[in-house]
């Protein structure tokens, strides 16, 4: 039961992070797991501070939960990007 106690470490961290496909959908930051592994040598130290923030306080800051919906019209034959 101590186990569920103690904070996670950054192996721990990054065993799941190598777990995951790295070509997959990204997530709602638009990285997905290939570019996490990329530069996971200057992102372990913040991913672990996040995940014991989220651990030993049991939420997460607003800033991480950022969303934006876009309704893209289906057209047949679509030929260029307006932006």
């Amino acid at each position: 039961m101590k186990v569920l106690l103690v904070n996670f470490s950054i192996l721990e961290i990054e065993r799941a992070v190598w777990d995951c496909a790295g070509d997959r959908a990204p997530g709602p930051d638009g990285f997905n797991f290939s570019f996490i592994k990329q530069f996971w040598d200057n992102l372990k130290i913040y991913s672990a501070k996040l995940f014991n923030e989220f651990h030993d306080r049991g939420d997460m800051s607003t800033g991480c939960f950022p969303s934006f919906v876009v309704l893209i019209p289906k057209i047949k034959n679509p030929f260029r990007v307006l932006i």
